[in-house]
C-alpha cells in the first residue's frame, strides 16, 4: 500500500496564512491542505484531509519525499535559444493544423495562416506554441504520417524560423524527426512515447523535452476510463521508467490531465487555443 500526496484547498495569496500554507512547485500557487490518498494495487482504499500545518508530522520516507518535489522549484525549460521559466504560470498556444481539431480545425486556409496565428499567440505572451497535425478528439480517424507531416512542418518551421518556441503534438517517430529537423524544441505525445516504438529512440537521438500525456482508449469517452484521475496519473508514472532511462532525463515531471478531465481537474482553455502549463509533481 502507498499513500499519495494531492495537494488542494488552493489559495489566491499567501498573505495571512503565516505557516498554513505551502507553494506549489516553488511557484505562484499556494494550497491550505493535502489530500492523503491511500491506494492499493490500482484501488484507492482511503483518503484522508489533512491541513498544511500538520502535513510535516505525517510524512514517511516516501510521503516526504513526494512533498519535497511538490514543493520545489522547477529549473527552467531550455527550448533552443529560448528559455520558459516554470517558477510562474505560462502559457502554450495551441495550433491545430487539422481539418477535425475540436477547436480550431479547418480554420487555417494553408501553412502560412496557421503560423501566422501561432505567432500573433506569441505577441500577446504564450511562452510556447504546440502545433499539431492529427486530431486526438474522441471519434477521430487515424493520419498517415505524411499526411502528418504535410500538415504541421511547414507551420512549425515559420514559426521556428521566426524566434517561437515550438512544440510539436504527435504520437509518431517519423514525425517527431521531421518537426524537430524543422525546428520544433519539444514533442508531446498523447501516448506517453507507447503509439510508436521508435519514439523513445527518436526523443534520446535528439535530446529535447518531451511531454508525456497518457490517452488510455483512442476514440472513446475518456471520462470513463478516469474515475479518479489524479491517482491514475500518479500510478502512471512506475510504468514509464523505461522511457526515462532511456532518454536520459534529469527528471520525470507530469503535467496536466487527461483530455475529458477537464472539467474535474480544472484545465485552462479560454476558446482561443491557449492553455496554462501548470506542474503537479516531479519524480
Amino acid at each position: 500500500m502507498r499513500t499519495l500526496l494531492r495537494p488542494t484547498a488552493f489559495v489566491d495569496s499567501p498573505f495571512g496564512h503565516d505557516g498554513k500554507v505551502a507553494r506549489l512547485a516553488g511557484g505562484l500557487s499556494w494550497f491550505a491542505a493535502v489530500e492523503l490518498m491511500r491506494v492499493e494495487g490500482q484501488r484507492r482504499v482511503s483518503s484522508e484531509l489533512v491541513p498544511v500545518e500538520s502535513i510535516e508530522g505525517r510524512l514517511d520516507d516516501d510521503m516526504a519525499a513526494q512533498w519535497t518535489a511538490l514543493t520545489s522549484s522547477r529549473a527552467p525549460l531550455q527550448l533552443g535559444e529560448r528559455t520558459v521559466r516554470l517558477d510562474q504560470p505560462q502559457v502554450m498556444g495551441i495550433v491545430n493544423a487539422t481539418p477535425d481539431s475540436f477547436s480550431d480545425g479547418g480554420q487555417f486556409a494553408d501553412a502560412a495562416s496557421a503560423a501566422e496565428a501561432g505567432a500573433q499567440m506569441a505577441a500577446e505572451g504564450a511562452a510556447i506554441i504546440d502545433v499539431g497535425g492529427e486530431s486526438t478528439r474522441p471519434g477521430a480517424t487515424l493520419v498517415w504520417e505524411g499526411d502528418e507531416i504535410e500538415r504541421a512542418v511547414p507551420v512549425i518551421r515559420q514559426l521556428a524560423g521566426g524566434g517561437v518556441a515550438v512544440s510539436a503534438d504527435t504520437r509518431k517517430a517519423d514525425v517527431m524527426t521531421a518537426a524537430i529537423e524543422a525546428g520544433a524544441r519539444m514533442i508531446n505525445d498523447v501516448s506517453a512515447l507507447t503509439y510508436d516504438g521508435r519514439s523513445a529512440g527518436v526523443i534520446a537521438a535528439s535530446d529535447v523535452p518531451v511531454v508525456l500525456i497518457e490517452m488510455k482508449k483512442r476514440g472513446a469517452d475518456l471520462s470513463k476510463h478516469y474515475r479518479h484521475a489524479f491517482d491514475y496519473w500518479v500510478r502512471l508514472v512506475p510504468d514509464r521508467p523505461q522511457y526515462v532511462v532511456l532518454c536520459n532525463f534529469d527528471e520525470f515531471w507530469v503535467y496536466g490531465v487527461p483530455f475529458g478531465q477537464e472539467r474535474r481537474l480544472g484545465r485552462v482553455n479560454d476558446g482561443s487555443g491557449a492553455r496554462r502549463i501548470s506542474c503537479a509533481l516531479r519524480y
